[in-house]
């Protein structure tokens, strides 16, 4: 190859790459734009909450913790009574 040649085979080689990475950042940029597309339509954090209410059946004194309260809380389900510790215990009383 003469010279010129080269020089134009240069050439070309830069601008095909820089047309493929024109490509890559414009399909990058297409599929970003679309992932926010998707997490507009998404519901709000807010409305992902699941709250349920239950009929506190049972509380203790939590043994090792001098500020939780043991209950246990039937909210309906088939397996029963679910037994949770909460942080209550310096706002109310067992009385």
């Amino acid at each position: 190859l003469s010279a010129a040649e080269a020089a134009k085979k240069n050439k070309e080689s830069y601008e095909e790459a820089q047309r493929r990475k024109k490509e890559k950042k414009a399909k990058s940029a297409a599929a970003s734009k679309a992932g926010q597309q998707t997490s507009a339509t998404n519901q709000p954090e807010f409305t992902k909450v699941d709250i349920r209410v239950g009929k506190i059946v049972k509380v203790w004194n939590h043994e090792d913790a001098n500020r939780l309260f043991c209950e246990e809380i039937d909210i309906g389900e088939e397996s029963g009574p679910r037994q949770i510790a909460s942080g209550l215990r310096e706002h109310y009383t067992l009385k």
